[in-house]
């Protein structure tokens, strides 16, 4: 073939790509007669493909194996080599070859499955993370006691939203997994859901598959979805199937049969109600998100009707979001009733110290009888981070890579050249606006939290209108030289390598990120053997369910591998046993008798607070060390255990009141 003809016929294909008209009216091609930019038959780049996926794959295992014996940060750019190599090629292929719908997503599955490999590698033998060790507990409770809705000491909340834990138990029952396998087998399938997921819905709004591919592809670079979303949480469950219901909402709108609009709104309203009894924030964002695309397609006013385009049947647009608000209010009314509240108190913190009615200390509650200051650091983007000084460059310059994309995109939209379904686009464009609003949230403590669990669901609004805008660009870009167009290509891939490297640093700590030795003060470094041995002493020693005071990373083991009821980090009791002066109150320690806390068990090195947090929960004060010694000779705690590192303590209450009266407290 000449290049003359190759140029002509590559050409044509990314016309077709950009115009959703041309590209709906080409068949998928066969296997040998599809042509290419680059002059590779079908059968050679697909094993080369697959060739690129396993170097990948090997490369981040090698570096996961580095980081277990290497303390420092060699293994960091192996690791970005290997996802690179793993996913970048693929990228390519979705953008520059005409792919028939099932080859565009086997790709986005096998991408989806080896963005899944690094959290898999993290957590091998058990969960890591605090909130995924509190769903294998919950997970484990539904199984071992055959019903839902157990009380879970560690977080509260996650009692009333069983779907994760039943979806689990289902899994163990049938396949005879252990419960922690049949987990990661239901997030890695759903893992890849949310691709596919997204490529139905940017496909469907673009009327443009390579939109679909792109968007997808273009999701794996956002922040959370790598490490986050990958975890065995609720949240990792939810989402895919918010936007599962989001893609049944935009086939109603631009349905143009009544019984297709029917039977999205059944499957719509079916996988809804799953995700309402899964996640309370993904269950939040599917419904607003229904209310949004059923608002914008529907305005009328005759300046918006020549804007945006015509309006859909205002009727069967509103079925499925009006169906799920009810039962969403219905079950936070009846079933989750304090959502609300766990929800609330994370947005106003926010909120308060964004806007600068927060001073850094706050009062905490201890029993209803004692009040004591906890002092709040200010926040830093990578103000603890131990990650490599590029990642933290690279973390606060992925904002202004998206924010350039979606700038074109908007110009593109307003200039009618951005191709789509123009209302849906807009509603696109908004969700993925609020990723932006978001940011200045994630320098605050009380927000921070919530604005990176966010970035998950605005960032689908923002591939969508960033994959329709490189798509629509593409005949301009190959309209250029041969050295114009390599060096804007090499610019592009160089801005996704920006977006997957910041994005990530900015998203989750390194110690989150790969294992490696003992790091005190880290929420998954602490957990070594010596640890565990404490929490299976203390099961088989003292029973199951025993109250017991901790710092939050002893805890966590000792409340979910010890099964114990270990105490909430935010509920003081830790914090006023290590942050008091001898003789401590009796306020507290009657509040710890009431509360059925029995032991007290001791990280030596918490008067440390070299950490990435407090082990004490949200405080800044430094812990004297006298006031982590001093149980050793206070009459009233029992030492019962020396393992090294760690002690543990019997509360003997009667000896505390005897020592009261004898002034030796």
């Amino acid at each position: 073939m000449s290049n003359e003809s190759l140029q002509a016929d590559t050409s044509e294909s990314l016309v077709q790509a950009s115009n959703p008209t041309s590209h709906a009216s080409v068949p998928p091609t066969d296997a040998g007669s599809d042509s290419v930019v680059y002059l590779i038959p079908n059968g050679m780049l697909w094993l080369a493909l697959w060739a690129t996926w396993l170097i990948g794959l090997c490369i981040i295992t090698f570096a996961y194996n580095r980081a277990l014996v290497d303390s420092g940060t060699s293994y960091y750019p192996v690791f970005w080599i290997g996802i690179s190599v793993a996913l970048f090629p693929s990228a390519v292929i979705l953008l520059v070859r005409r792919l028939s719908r099932v080859e565009s997503l086997l790709i986005l599955v096998v991408d989806g499955l080896i963005s899944f490999l690094p959290k898999l590698l993290m957590s091998l033998n058990g969960p890591r993370y605090h909130d995924e060790l509190f769903h294998w507990k919950q997970a484990n409770q539904v199984v071992a006691q055959g019903k839902l809705f157990q009380s879970n000491s560690g977080i509260y909340i996650i009692k009333y939203y069983p779907g994760l834990h039943s979806l689990t138990a289902a899994i163990h029952f049938a396949s005879g997994l252990s419960v922690w396998r049949s987990g990661q087998v239901l997030i890695g399938l759903i893992h890849c859901l949310t691709l596919l997921a997204i490529y139905f819905i940017a496909e469907e709004i673009s009327g443009n598959e390579k939109v679909g591919g792109l968007a997808a592809f273009l999701y794996i670079l956002s922040p959370n979805f790598v490490y986050f979303d990958t975890q065995y949480s609720y949240e990792s469950l939810g989402l895919p199937l918010a936007l599962v219901v989001i893609y049944a909402q935009v086939r109603i709108i631009r349905s143009d049969r009544a019984s297709s609009a029917h039977f999205w709104w059944i499957t719509g309203t079916f996988i809804g109600a799953g995700c309402i009894v899964t996640h309370h924030l993904s269950a939040a964002f599917m419904v607003l998100m229904l209310l949004l695309l059923a608002v914008i397609s529907v305005l009328r006013t005759r300046r918006l009707g020549r804007w945006l385009g015509p309006v859909a049947d205002g009727t069967v647009v509103w079925l499925l979001p009006l169906t799920l608000l009810i039962g969403l209010i219905a079950w936070i009314s009846f079933v989750a009733r304090p959502t609300f509240h766990y929800l609330f108190v994370h947005v106003q913190s926010g909120v308060t110290q964004l806007f600068g009615g927060h001073n850094g200390a706050s009062v905490v509650p201890f029993g209803g009888l004692l009040y004591f200051p906890k002092v709040a650091a200010q926040r830093h983007l990578f103000g603890a981070s131990l990650a490599p000084q590029y990642e933290k460059v690279l973390g606060f310059v992925s904002p202004f890579v998206a924010l350039a994309f979606a700038s074109v995109g908007a110009i593109l939209f307003l200039r009618r050249r951005l191709s789509g379904d123009r209302r849906l686009l807009l509603a696109m464009g908004i969700l993925g606006a609020l990723y932006f609003l978001s940011l200045p949230f994630a320098l605050t403590i009380g927000g921070s939290e919530g604005a990176h669990r966010s970035w998950a669901d605005s960032y689908v609004g923002l591939v969508v209108v960033i994959g329709a805008t490189v798509v629509t660009l593409g005949p301009v870009i190959y309209s250029k030289s041969r050295m114009t167009r390599s060096f804007l290509c090499a610019m592009g891939l160089l801005m996704a390598v920006i977006l997957l490297i910041g994005n990530t640093a900015a998203s989750i700590d390194t110690s989150y990120r790969f294992p490696g030795p003992y790091e005190f003060g880290s929420d998954t470094l602490t957990q070594t053997p010596e640890l565990f041995a404490l929490a299976d002493y203390f099961r088989k020693t003292y029973g199951t369910d025993v109250g017991a005071v901790s710092d939050r990373f002893s805890g966590d083991i000792l409340g979910t591998y010890g099964d114990e009821n270990a105490a909430d980090p935010n509920s003081g009791v830790d914090y006023g046993l290590f942050g008091f002066a001898s003789p401590l109150p009796r306020s507290l320690v009657s509040a710890l008798q009431n509360q059925g806390f029995s032991f007290l068990v001791i990280d030596k090195r918490d008067d440390h607070l070299v950490g990435k947090e407090s082990p004490l929960g949200p405080v800044a004060q430094p812990i004297p060390v006298q006031n982590i010694s001093r149980f050793n000779v206070l009459p009233w705690t029992v030492k019962v255990l020396d393992s090294g590192n760690y002690a543990i303590y019997r509360f003997d209450f009667h000896a505390y009141l005897q020592s009261e009266f004898a002034g030796t407290r």
